[in-house]
């Protein structure tokens, strides 16, 4: 009992700097403050293993607790009674609502100690024996409002919990009776008197000519997406404003705890049921482990509103969280499961939303099929990877075959002088972009000199080219003199050569050179002659 009044106090001073950084014990204290925002500290929290993806609408959230009393920019909770909790007695009574999917996960703290369960919405069993903070309804169900084991759980250790995930479809929540229960009315209404009358105001004119609670809901949560700044960091409240209206009519800027807050305070001057839930975000899924990985930057508050036969139903306000949409109808093969945010269709014009009110942020559209579930980093790697798999083969073809090399070199040495620019000095001396035919083929071949070893330069004439080629392969000896001869006569005697004589010249040496190469590299004996037997000379020099 001490520690927790000690714990309530730095709870109380450190809310306002976004207290849901500290993870040894408790996450979330018994109050909550609307105060200045920091950057949370990006360390690992846990890891959540699911056996089961929430359905089309569905939305992991990992959910620590929920407040009902709003007050000069504090929420806590006034209700609850606090029941020991058996493993082995089962699920705790929830009302018999619809459109629910029940989903078991597995938590794997990792961080040195945990002391707070953190359960999808609305958690119903634990494998760890503790405690619960539970509404007990009249008729002998409960409301869960936290759950918390005895001791602590470690690093390297994990718990089961299981959950019952609202997966309403828009159609659903929107022909939902409006005959709350007693219980959700008497605790889920409070609306403190220091609430402007011009954020009273607001709330009516977002929702005019609506007449349901969920359209109702989805016009509020457009609105402050679209009017409100998310930033992480933010400015303390000015002493003496009242909180929720300094954030709508002035300062505009805030981050999860403010949009939340703001989204259950307008919702409730409309009569609509609704409290403040905490927790984390869903965090990064990694498809192929199939878990999800919880990071400080993921911690998270979000609204829950109240319908009739369908229970706590999450939207989501805040700017820097993907829309959150319920698909308009269940369709009869509904298996299909998202990792990750669910992005159903559009809201069609039955909501009836007045005309000056966006259903979608542009921002916030995008792809959201199968393939979206595939991480982003898995994607970029597998194209980093593919990319350098073909350059890689690019640069060993190249090094194998000096043929493509040249022909490529030269057309984009010929390209880069065609627009402009000029090539490096190098690229000129050794590939001759703008060569005869003939050219092209003694370039080539010349390349091929340097591949099987034999000491070229720059100012060897072509028939002492020939001739150290002819001396080391005596038998290739005749088709390297064709070569020059043919280049010799081209460039320097202005005679013509057919196209295809060339290519049948070049279909004769080429296996010659490849074998050679191959002999070199491997270290066998040449089988075109050992070097330093005399050449056949054909020179017409």
């Amino acid at each position: 009992s001490p520690f927790d009044k000690i714990r309530d106090t730095v709870a109380d001073a450190f809310g306002g700097l976004r207290g849901s950084i500290s993870v040894s014990l408790h996450t979330y204290g018994d109050s909550l403050h609307l105060g200045a925002g920091v950057e949370p500290a990006d360390f690992l929290i846990m890891h959540i293993t699911v056996e089961e993806m929430p359905k089309s609408g569905g939305r992991f959230y990992w959910y620590s607790r929920a407040y009902n009393v709003y007050e000069s920019g504090r929420w806590t909770m006034s209700i609850g009674e606090n029941v020991d909790f058996d493993p082995e007695g089962g699920d705790l009574p929830l009302p018999p609502y619809n459109a629910r999917q029940m989903i078991q996960v597995e938590v794997s703290p990792k961080v040195a100690l945990m002391h707070g369960l953190y359960i999808p919405s609305q958690p119903v069993w634990s494998s760890r024996s503790g405690e619960s903070d539970l509404y007990l309804i009249p008729d002998g169900t409960v409301d869960v409002i936290r759950m918390t084991t005895n001791g602590v759980i470690r690093n390297g250790e994990s718990y089961q919990a299981r959950a019952s995930i609202a997966i309403p479809t828009a159609n659903e929540l929107r022909e939902a009776s409006q005959d709350y229960p007693d219980w959700v009315v008497e605790n889920y209404l409070q609306v403190p008197t220091s609430i402007t009358e011009r954020t009273r105001n607001l709330a009516a004119s977002i929702t005019d000519g609506l007449d349901t609670p969920f359209a109702k809901t989805v016009a509020i949560t457009r609105w402050l997406r679209q009017n409100i700044e998310y930033k992480r960091e933010t400015l303390p409240p000015p002493e003496g404003v009242e909180q929720i209206d300094w954030l709508l009519f002035d300062y505009k800027v805030g981050f999860c705890n403010w949009y939340a807050s703001a989204e259950v305070i307008l919702l409730r001057t409309l009569g609509i049921p609704s409290r403040m839930a905490v927790g984390y975000a869903h965090g990064k899924f990694h498809a192929s482990e199939g878990y999800y990985e919880v990071k400080g930057k993921d911690a998270h508050a979000w609204p829950e509103i109240y319908f009739p036969d369908y229970g706590w139903v999450e939207f989501e306000p805040t700017g820097n969280q993907s829309v959150l949409n319920r698909p308009e109808k269940r369709e009869p093969t509904d298996n299909e499961f998202s990792p990750g945010p669910n992005q159903g269709p559009e809201l069609d014009e039955a909501l009836r939303l007045p005309e000056d009110i966006d259903l979608i942020d542009p921002a916030d559209q995008g792809d959201f099929s199968l393939l979206n579930q595939i991480e982003i980093g898995t994607v970029v790697l597998w194209f980093v990877l593919i990319l350098v798999s073909l350059v890689a083969i690019i640069i060993i073809w190249f090094w194998i075959d000096p043929v493509s090399r040249v022909t490529t070199l030269s057309r984009v040495v010929g390209g880069m002088k065609r627009v402009g620019i000029k090539p490096p000095l190098v690229w000129q001396q050794v590939y001759h972009y703008d060569l005869t035919p003939a050219g092209k083929l003694y370039s080539r071949w010349s390349v091929w000199l340097r591949r099987l070893g034999l000491s070229l330069n720059l100012f060897q004439t072509p028939g002492e080219r020939a001739e150290e080629f002819g001396s080391t392969f005596p038998l290739a000896a005749t088709l390297g003199w064709k070569i020059v001869d043919t280049y010799v006569g081209e460039r320097f005697g202005g005679e013509s050569v057919e196209k295809d004589e060339l290519k049948e010249t070049w279909r004769e040496i080429r296996p010659i050179l490849w074998v050679e190469w191959f002999r070199k590299i491997v270290g066998l004996k040449s089988v075109a002659g050992p070097p330093g037997k005399s050449r056949v000379s054909q020179s017409t020099l």
